[in-house]
């Protein structure tokens, strides 16, 4: 069983039309909706391949009802606290000619320390020795930063392994946070570390100080330039092949979801990167938000190129 955390749900909307130009009128030429935020995210990917999966967040409202809803259509176990206010809806404006996504984002409900405090309890009790669990995405209003923080020890100390999903700035909030695995992407570690980084020497040594720290393996996305995946004892590169971009929106997601799917399988290390970056690169061909299933992920795994780098 893989569990998802998700505090800051939301419905994503994703519209399309042939070129978007601010300021003017467009028109849309399709649009999609799915249930959405990172760590559902993660469990949409595990149930599509048939890893049972457990969702556990904040929901509110008829938004947050229809994702429940959705949860339980996909196979995906829900288990939210509901609050009030309303589920935030996200909305991806793709302009096809380009591939390019505009993202707008809500804030979604604020959340009281009671609410948490309910959250805290339900999730602690689901947590199980040997288990992953995912934990990802933006904080709703009224939690604390340090929030993930309590979330990452909680789970490590009843021997649950922890993949950490947050952006940078939240990574730089929670510097006491020991995960197993994370994930920032290139201007994420950027910020982290207040400096620009140019070479894989330069991206090992950032990530050099958070290793020692004790997180156990951390990926650096490169978007279509691939990844590299660093741990105490060598650095890998995996670079992917081209492909058509309709969104971008679940990628990253994609590769966290296919990394820890792999993990909790107990397959090499090399597969599980394998995995994890065939899943991204399916990600980006997808209308919406969707995600790749065991057999797209065979037809793209003789395109990557996984390089030793130490």
């Amino acid at each position: 069983m893989i569990l998802t955390v998700t505090l800051n749900p939301a419905i994503d909307r994703t519209i399309y039309m042939a070129s978007f130009r601010p300021g003017e009128v467009n028109v849309v030429e399709n649009q999609v909706q799915d249930p959405g935020g990172k760590g559902i995210n993660v469990s949409r990917f595990m149930q599509i391949n048939g890893q049972a999966t457990l969702a556990m967040g904040f929901l509110a409202g008829n938004a947050g009802r229809w994702i429940e809803t959705q949860c339980k259509e996909k196979g995906i176990t829900p288990h939210f606290v509901f609050v009030d206010g309303e589920t935030r809806t996200n909305q991806k404006l793709v302009s096809l000619d380009t591939g390019a996504t505009t993202d707008l984002n809500e804030k979604g409900p604020t959340l009281s320390e009671n609410e948490l405090n309910r959250f805290l309890s339900a999730y602690t009790d689901r947590l199980k020795e040997g288990m992953w669990v995912v934990i990802a995405g933006s904080l709703p209003k009224g939690v604390p930063v340090d929030f993930y923080t309590t979330l990452v020890e909680q789970a490590k100390s009843l021997g649950a392994k922890v993949a950490l999903d947050i952006n940078g700035e939240l990574l730089k909030a929670n510097p006491k946070a020991v995960p197993n695995f994370i994930k920032p992407n290139l201007e994420e570690l950027e910020s982290l570390v207040g400096r620009p980084l140019s070479t894989h020497q330069e991206i090992q040594e950032a990530v050099a100080p958070m290793l020692r720290k004790g997180i156990e393996r951390i990926c650096v996305s490169l978007g279509s330039e691939g990844s590299l995946f660093i741990d105490s004892q060598q650095m890998i590169q995996v670079k992917v092949p081209r492909v058509t971009v309709l969104s971008t929106v679940g990628a990253g997601d994609s590769l966290v979801a296919g990394y820890v799917y792999g993990q909790e399988k107990g397959l090499p290390l090399t597969e599980c990167i394998q995995i994890a970056s065939a899943a991204s690169v399916i990600a980006v061909t997808k209308e919406g938000t969707n995600f790749a299933t065991n057999a797209e992920i065979e037809k793209v795994l003789p395109h990557l190129q996984i390089i030793k780098l130490k």
